[in-house]
């Protein structure tokens, strides 16, 4: 029996969350929409945002990483 569409895509999910972590922050109100600015104003999401400033602060960390560009 061939699965169904909600099958795929969850076994798909499935997959992809377990190759990820889930890093969460608390900021004081406020914040979170004003880095949601700085980041739309770099053409990014706030999770690339600061992703990104996390590789370009520790470059000897992520040597093969190199900062995204806006690009998507």
């Amino acid at each position: 029996m061939a699965k169904t569409n909600y099958e795929i895509k969850k076994t798909s999910n499935e997959r992809y969350a377990a190759k990820m972590e889930i890093v969460s922050l608390r900021v004081p109100k406020g914040r979170r929409d004003i880095w949601k600015q700085a980041a739309a104003g770099h053409g990014k999401s706030l999770a690339q945002y600061l992703t990104d400033l996390v590789y370009a602060d520790n470059p000897d960390l992520f040597p093969e990483k190199e900062v995204s560009s806006g690009d998507k």
